[in-house]
């Protein structure tokens, strides 16, 4: 039996959930949580997660209260040193459409795969021991789409929207249309490096099989 994730054809929001449990699976940094939060329950030995907000959202989305009044933005803590969201660990950098990467963010250092896709170097050593383990459970895993350049994400969003005009649609029904399929510069996971699209080696077509 073999898996496929043919997912450069899924809705960005699906690809973006297979991504943030991916990103998860290569978060090499963690113990960060909203101040106030409830202590999470002691898990057993041997036993690890990477903790989140308890309600799934972003810190963005919510505030505390202070007096009775709305303060803010509650803030996050990695340890004991409180940060904002742009200041969280490099693994755990909230991108999408309402948090987009700054113009000049680069990814400090790469590695390349063996077919030449390429990823964060800090996230490389936990990527190939989960494709090795899949691998030893007799799955042919191969990573189709990595670390994507501002520009390569660029012409992967224009070339969606040449499809919708071509369609008859109008230039702001295209972007809206196209957003849905690729991601905005700017907004996808893959250009932190963290991010990977993975097909299995006997099934490489990209359509809905």
């Amino acid at each position: 039996m073999t898996l496929r994730f043919p997912l450069v054809h899924w809705p960005v929001f699906l690809r973006r959930t297979v991504s943030a449990l991916l990103l998860m699976a290569l978060a090499l940094l963690g113990g960060c949580a909203r101040t106030g939060d409830v202590p999470s329950p002691p898990q057993s030995a041997g036993s690890a997660s990477l903790p989140l907000p308890p309600d799934g959202s972003s810190a963005s989305a919510s505030s505390v209260e202070t007096n009775g009044e709305q303060s803010g933005p509650a803030p996050w803590t990695c340890g004991q040193t409180a940060v904002s969201l742009e200041d969280l660990p490099w693994n755990l950098k909230l991108v999408n459409g309402d948090h987009p990467l700054p113009d000049d963010f680069e990814v400090p250092e790469t590695t390349e795969l063996e077919n030449g896709h390429a990823v964060d170097s800090r996230a490389f050593e936990s990527l190939e021991a989960m494709l090795n383990a899949a691998r030893a459970e007799g799955l042919h895993p191969v990573v189709c789409s990595s670390l994507r350049s501002w520009d390569y994400q660029e012409r992967l969003y224009r070339r969606e929207v040449d499809n919708w005009l071509e369609r008859g649609y109008s230039q702001a029904e295209a972007e809206r249309e196209a957003a849905v399929w690729v991601a905005r510069p700017g907004t996808s996971e893959h250009q932190l490096g963290l991010a990977m699209d993975i097909v299995d080696l006997e099934y490489q077509i990209l359509d809905q099989g």
